[in-house]
């Protein structure tokens, strides 16, 4: 620059300069001043590198998240989907023997059959959907819903299953507890 005014610094900074430099120019000044913007610049780039290798490890922890979410998932489901078959396997073993020696009552067996049938097959379903999900997506859509209803609901579904096993299930004060947000299916697997 030909001028050291302080209005023609502060315009060349507002041109996006980052240093200003005066006519006549002295050597040793100028090389001291490149060899500190090097060394920033170098260490503007490992700061990028580091930041970009920070990143990567950030992904590859989250994605080691996400597998080992996954295997401990289907371990759980495993197990969730034996009960069901066991069922759908005893309902049908009950219409076999219905079939071949047939009682009395024997439309109102077969009806209760089929409908715990469809009951356990649909809720077979549900769990391989929501594991498919979980395997396409890292997140799970979460939706803003009433929790004292929603365990309500499930609870109605355990008692049989509870009481199958010698235990009352009773709820209490599921009214306070409002709204949440969760993901219903997920959530319900945790609790059963």
């Amino acid at each position: 620059a030909l001028s050291r005014d302080a209005a023609h610094v502060f315009k060349g900074y507002a041109h996006g300069a980052v240093d200003y430099l005066a006519v006549p120019i002295i050597p040793e000044l100028l090389r001291a001043k490149v060899r500190v913007f090097v060394d920033l610049a170098r260490k503007t780039a490992a700061l990028q590198r580091e930041s970009a290798e920070r990143q990567r490890l950030e992904r590859e922890a989250i994605h080691a998240q996400h597998f080992l979410l996954l295997g401990r998932l289907a371990a759980s489901m495993s197990h969730e989907i034996r009960n069901p078959l066991s069922a759908i396997t005893l309902h049908i073993d009950l219409l076999q023997e219905e079939l071949r020696q047939p009682a009395p009552p024997s439309a109102d067996v077969l009806a209760e059959s089929f409908t715990a049938i469809t009951t356990h097959l649909t809720r077979l379903h549900d769990l391989v959907h929501d594991y498919l999900s979980l395997a396409r997506v890292a997140t799970l859509e979460r939706t803003p819903q009433d929790l004292g209803t929603a365990v309500e609901t499930w609870a109605q579904e355990w008692r049989p299953l509870a009481a199958a096993r010698g235990v009352a299930l009773q709820l209490a004060c599921l009214r306070p507890l409002g709204h949440a947000v969760f993901h219903a299916n997920t959530l319900r697997r945790v609790v059963l």
